[in-house]
Formats: structure tokens, C-alpha cells, sequence
């Protein structure tokens, strides 16, 4: 693969070279997770979210050293960074012998398999609903490698201390990043360009390998794609122009992080509560009409890969894994991933694609992975904090906590415990459970006596009237991780006590300046407004659009009220309550996968949530103020992932469809489980909002719903 060729067909497996494996003493590097020696309580290290992992000072120091080393490996190796980051995208050779299709080898290129549905004819999509579960051995991929780094690394330093690293190279996995939590980003990630570390010859300082990936050489062919791809040395996110001289915009990427937080959890909680369908939950193509069955997995993934990357390498598939952030976004994908699996234990894919190879992913010397063996995930060598907390528990059991402990992180449930108002009286209230449960941090490692917690009976009662929804916003947002001087002595803590207000009341982060980090206001507001005991009504806004209706990645923005004039401020907008990503390849990009999607009119689909904007908008969401408030309200932009954000006007999107939907929650018991869960019924199409608007709906979209 050499520095400057282009590649106009697939390199032949005969001319490729074969190297030796650094995990295993084959010609292959087979995907067996990181060895475990000596498991306590029965469980393998977890992996850590990434503000509690930056706390392990050892253990990070590690995570540096072997980082750097690997992205400084040679480009031609196929254990190197360049290599194992181009398995998603560019430069579409083979790797290590594995044929790219396992249906026809001239008829895609590349291995990832994003956002191919289920129910589409598999003549025309082939790798169907594959993508969450590709990318679990390919995260494995990346851990075992660095893994394995940083224990020969650990061995180098002076025998007096020694011990003390080695122990720390055995508990090191690939962390990951909790955006529904908290969509902070440490500053080693964000802002930090070098790092001090402790190598086995003492303090260095280094080029910090988790800011940005520096390509030793930059293949001709990436330009394909747009000059700046050649031009740009290093990965860049939110790139100040298309010149050599381009430099990531920390502050852009944090303010757009920062305003979709509330968003991205929403729709997190409803994706792992809702959603029982495992092609609806997998992809991000629309594949059913339901108002309730048009997000998932992917299309929340797709919008931290674009608000992330803002046109640089993370906001493109053909360039995404390069940035160091890729990996640490990928596990939390693969850990959201086993939640939902652990909470529908008995919902697996229901066609041949179960047991077809996940490519270029060899399990040993005779077989590839499939999708069936990697349901059985922890054989890998990880685990994560909420299934340690879980302890070992039957299926039945293991279900009941993890829907317990989605509720905790992300969800919105009724408390009939008093609040006390600003008037001091009383009452009954909507609790945030995701910022209060923990304090808007991932708890410690420890076991639940009662893996179902009791205080499930009052998260569920209605025993009481609920008269009130009551909330405080705070026009104060989550602190920054401070940065972090010395690499051997990590002492960055998460400070969110600000964040915590009260288990009784609603939180919403409502920042006066989106786009300015400081942190310094601090105002009160609070909120109470009239609601049904019985449960309310949820109000959603549905976007679908072809996938490829533009050249590249493109976000749909969704506001309430007035639109920026000046397009580069949408994403940190007041206004903006959340978005649709497309996060797409361009016709000149090599992905034999994306060319099918084309050719196929792939349509992707994604749901924006609005209770909390109606909340804080002070519109009563069981009253009949919310369609004529939307109707005056509701608008819509399109953006093209652009260095220069260019506007797409909706006249050119013919495809684009956004309506509004609504639905009753109201919690049921369950008598498998024997508590009270969600339930969302009662949906209804209103139809008014954006009907005759250009991008909203037509007559011929209007549907007949059935409850689910």
C-alpha cells in the first residue's frame, strides 16, 4: 500500500504482504480479545468511561505511550494505525488475505458495513443490520493491539517499579465515551496537543496521540475525494479551512457537543426503553412507517460523527477511524449496544446475515467472525461498569437491572416524593433521572445487594396525584475536565457538582452562549406547569431523506423560533433542539457499500424528541397549544458538512420529509418483570404542523397508525 499509488481495482491477496502477527504466532491476527489471567469475581477488566479512565494516572500514561507508538508504526503494517483505521474507510485494499465481500468480490470494496436495513431485498443489500455488530471485533481489533503495546512497555521499566506498571498494563482497555451522560469532552481528547509522560527512561514530553492522528504519509488517492484531504497532514475537526495550515477549533467542536446534550439522551433513553426491534434498533435506513420506529443506534451515532468532525475527518466514513476519537466512540456504541441486548435478551436478527462472516475479522485459523458468535461478547477479554455493578444474575434478572440502570443514566421517570417549589409548597414532580441518579457521573464499581433497587415502587407509582411538571434550568453547563500537565500524574477531576441541583427536580442545561466556554453564569429558572396524572404526551419530530441527496455528510437542524442568519452559528443556536445527520461518503469515495446504498436509494431516518423544548417554552404538552405552537415554530435547515458550511436549499432535497408525531407514555405493570415500565400508545400523526411547507409532508405520506 504504497505512500502515493492510487488504486483503481482491488490489490490482489497474492501481492500483499504477510507480517508477522504481534498477538499470536500466525500469519493472521486473529480477533481473540486480550488475554485475562486470574479474573476477579468473575468478571474481565472493564472497560472505563472516559472521565473516570483519565483519573488512573498508570494506566493512562500507558494508554498514551502505546497510542503514540502504534500511530507512529510503519503505514505499510497491517497491525499499524494507518492500517486498522483504513479497515473502515479509505484506502478500500484488503487486509491480511480477507476477501472484502462475502457475496461477490467485485461488487463492493471496503469492509464496513454501515447502515445496510434488514428489510430490504438482500440482492440489493447483502450486509444486512451487520453494522453495530462489525464494529464489536473491530474495537477488539484496536484494544488488543494497543493492549499488547503497552504491556511489552510495562516490562521496560526498572524492576523496582516495574510490578507496579505491569499490574496497570493489565487492567488498560479501550475506554469509552458516555455522550448520552455527558457530552464533555476531556481536554487530552479535545484541546491538550502535547503531554507530558513517564517512559521507562523517565519524564517526556510527547505529541499527544489523542488529539489528532499525524499521517506520516498521505496516500495520493485520499484527494479523490477533495484536495484538502492531501493537504491536511493531520486529523482536523472542525477545520479552519481547507488549507496545509488548518487547524481543529476545540471550541466550536465543545459548544456543538454541549447542544445536543440533552437531545442525544433523550433519545438514547427512548432508543433503550422503546425500541424491541433489532432492524429498527441497528441501522439508521428507514424501513418502517411507524412514527415510533424511525430512530436508532446508528443515527445517533451519525450525529457525534458530525458534530464531532464539522467537514473534518470524523464527519466522513472514508476518514472517521484516523481520529483518535473514533475508538472511544465506537465502545460506547458496542456497550449501548449490549445494553439493548441485555434488555431484549431474546431479539436477535432473523435472517441469513446471523451467520455471515464479519470481515476481514478472523476468530481463528478456519473462520471468520460472525454475527452469531459475537452476541457472545464477553469472551473478548472486557466487560463495562454497568454489568459489574449487575454481578452475575440470571437473564430474567440482568434485564430487570439494566432497564433499572438505563433509567438511572438517561431517563425521565415520575416521583411521587415532595419538591419544594419556589413558593415553598409541596409537590409532586418529573425527575431527571440521568443527572440526578449519579450526579452526572458513572458510580463506582461496586455490586448491588438488590440488583432491582427498591425505589423502582415509587419511580413507577401513582400513588398520588402528579399536579406539576417542575424543573430549574440553570443557564450554567457542565465544567470542562481541566487539563491534564503531566501525563504520569492524571489528576483531572469531573467536576459536576453544579450539575446536581435535586432527585426531585427536573434539570435542563439551557446555556446562555453556546459557543462560549465560559462557564461563569449561573441563573435559576423555575417552571410549573399543569399535567395529567396518568402520564403525558410525548411529542416527536420524524426526519427522513435520501442518504445520499447530497455529496457527502449534510445535518437536518431542527429550531423552535428563529434561525441564525449566518449558518455557522445553527449548531450552538438557542433555538436548535436537535438534528438529523447523514453521515455519508461522496460519489468519488471507493466504498463499494456506499455505492449500493446509492444505487439503491437508501432512505435514513432519525427522531428529535421535544419534550423538553415545550417544557421550557412553558407549553402545557397534553393541552391543544402545542400543534399551533409548532406549526408557528417549527422550522428546518440543511447543511452541507463543508469546510465553507455551505446552505442546501430544501428545493434541492426532494427527498427531505419532517413531521410531528405524538404519543401517550404512561407506565404498566409488567408481570414478567414485576414493576412498572413505559409504555408509549395512542400515536397520533399531526399532520398540520408541516403539511404543504417545502421538506414537511405531502398528502401522499399521510398513514394510518397502529399502536405499538
Amino acid at each position: 500500500m504504497g505512500d502515493h499509488e492510487t488504486h483503481n481495482h482491488l490489490l490482489s491477496p497474492s501481492k500483499l504482504p504477510i507480517f508477522l502477527s504481534i498477538m499470536t504466532s500466525s500469519a493472521y491476527n486473529y480477533i481473540t480479545g486480550v488475554p485475562v489471567k486470574g479474573i476477579a469475581r468473575g468478571f474481565p477488566p472493564a472497560r472505563q468511561e472516559i472521565h473516570d479512565f483519565v483519573k488512573d494516572g498508570d494506566v493512562m500514561n500507558l494508554f498514551l505511550l502505546a497510542n503514540a507508538e502504534l500511530q507512529n508504526t510503519d503505514q505499510s503494517k497491517t497491525t499499524s494505525w494507518f492500517q486498522i483505521s483504513g479497515l473502515y474507510g479509505r484506502p478500500y485494499v484488503t487486509w491480511e488475505n480477507a476477501p472484502i465481500s462475502d457475496i461477490d468480490q467485485t461488487q463492493s470494496q471496503g469492509y464496513c458495513k454501515h447502515g445496510t436495513p434488514l428489510l430490504y431485498d438482500a440482492s440489493v443489500f447483502p450486509n444486512a443490520d451487520r453494522s453495530p455488530i462489525w464494529h464489536c471485533p473491530y474495537v477488539c481489533l484496536y484494544e488488543q493491539v494497543i493492549c499488547k503495546i503497552a504491556q511489552r512497555i510495562a516490562g521496560e521499566f526498572p524492576s523496582t517499579i516495574r510490578s507496579r506498571w505491569v499490574e496497570a498494563a493489565s487492567r488498560m482497555r479501550c475506554p469509552f465515551f458516555d455522550w448520552a451522560l455527558d457530552t464533555t469532552l476531556p481536554d487530552i481528547y479535545l484541546r491538550n496537543k502535547t503531554v507530558q509522560v513517564e517512559t521507562p527512561t523517565g519524564r517526556s514530553m510527547i505529541t499527544n496521540p489523542l488529539f489528532s492522528f499525524r499521517f506520516l504519509s498521505v496516500p495520493a488517492e485520499f484527494g479523490e475525494d477533495g484536495v484538502e484531504w492531501i493537504k491536511w497532514r493531520q486529523t482536523l475537526r472542525a477545520p479552519s479551512d481547507g488549507s496545509e495550515n488548518a487547524q481543529s477549533q476545540p471550541g466550536r467542536v465543545a459548544a456543538a457537543l454541549k447542544s445536543i446534550q440533552h437531545n442525544i439522551r433523550d433519545r438514547t433513553y427512548a432508543l433503550l426503553t422503546y425500541v424491541n426491534s433489532f432492524e429498527v434498533m441497528s441501522n439508521h435506513s428507514w424501513t418502517e412507517s411507524h412514527p415510533g420506529s424511525h430512530d436508532s443506534l446508528e443515527s445517533i451515532h451519525d450525529i457525534i460523527h458530525n458534530t464531532i468532525g464539522q467537514a473534518g475527518h470524523f464527519a466522513y466514513p472514508d476518514f472517521a477511524a484516523f481520529d483518535p476519537i473514533f475508538w472511544i466512540q465506537h465502545a460506547q456504541i458496542d456497550r449501548l449496544f449490549r445494553m439493548w441486548q441485555a434488555i431484549n435478551p431474546t431479539i436477535w436478527i432473523t435472517s441469513e446475515s446471523d451467520n455471515a462472516p464479519l470481515l476481514p475479522f478472523r476468530k481463528n485459523e478456519d473462520e471468520f467472525w460472525v454475527s452469531e458468535t459475537a452476541r457472545e461478547w464477553k469472551q473478548l477479554g472486557y466487560t463495562y461498569p454497568d454489568f459489574v455493578l449487575a454481578g452475575t444474575q440470571s437473564s430474567l434478572s440482568l434485564q430487570k437491572y439494566m432497564r433499572d440502570r438505563v433509567n438511572d443514566l438517561y431517563g425521565l421517570s415520575f416521583d411521587k416524593s415532595p419538591i419544594v417549589t419556589t413558593t415553598g409548597s409541596p409537590k409532586t414532580g418529573f425527575v431527571e433521572q440521568g443527572s440526578s441518579a449519579r450526579n452526572g457521573k458513572m458510580p463506582p464499581l461496586r455490586r448491588k445487594k438488590n440488583p432491582v433497587a427498591s425505589r423502582c415502587k415509587s419511580i413507577f407509582s401513582f400513588e398520588g396525584k402528579v399536579n406539576t411538571f417542575e424543573w430549574r434550568s440553570k443557564s450554567r453547563v457542565l465544567d470542562k475536565l481541566p487539563g491534564v500537565p503531566v501525563g504520569y500524574n492524571f489528576r483531572g477531576e469531573r467536576n459536576l457538582a453544579s450539575h446536581h441541583i435535586s432527585s426531585q427536580i427536573l434539570q435542563l442545561t439551557i446555556p446562555d452562549n453556546k459557543i462560549n466556554d465560559d462557564d461563569s453564569s449561573d441563573s435559576i429558572q423555575t417552571r410549573t406547569l399543569s399535567h395529567n396524572s396518568n402520564g403525558y404526551r410525548e411529542w416527536i419530530v420524524n426526519v427522513r431523506i435520501l442518504k445520499y441527496a447530497i455529496e457527502g455528510s449534510f445535518s437536518v437542524f431542527i429550531f423552535l423560533g428563529s434561525v441564525p442568519d449566518d449558518p455557522s452559528n445553527w449548531p450552538f443556536a438557542e433555538t436548535m433542539v436537535g438534528l438529523h445527520a447523514n453521515f455519508a461518503n461522496k460519489s468519488t469515495s471507493r466504498c463499494g457499500n456506499c455505492e449500493i446504498q446509492r444505487n439503491g436509494n437508501l432512505v435514513t431516518s432519525g427522531t428529535i424528541p421535544l419534550r423538553r423544548a415545550l417544557i421550557e417554552a412553558g407549553i402545557d404538552l397534553d393541552s391543544e397549544q402545542v400543534e399551533p405552537y409548532l406549526r408557528r415554530n417549527l422550522q428546518w435547515r440543511v447543511q452541507h458538512l463543508k469546510v465553507d458550511g455551505s446552505v442546501i436549499h430544501k428545493i434541492h432535497v426532494p427527498s427531505l420529509r419532517v413531521s410531528v408525531a405524538s404519543a401517550w407514555v404512561s407506565y404498566r405493570n409488567d408481570p414478567e418483570l414485576g414493576y412498572r415500565v413505559p409504555y408509549r400508545e395512542d400515536w397520533k400523526y399531526h399532520h398540520l404542523v408541516t403539511r404543504d411547507r417545502r421538506g414537511g409532508v405531502r398528502s401522499e405520506d399521510y398513514e394510518v397508525i397502529s399502536n405499538c
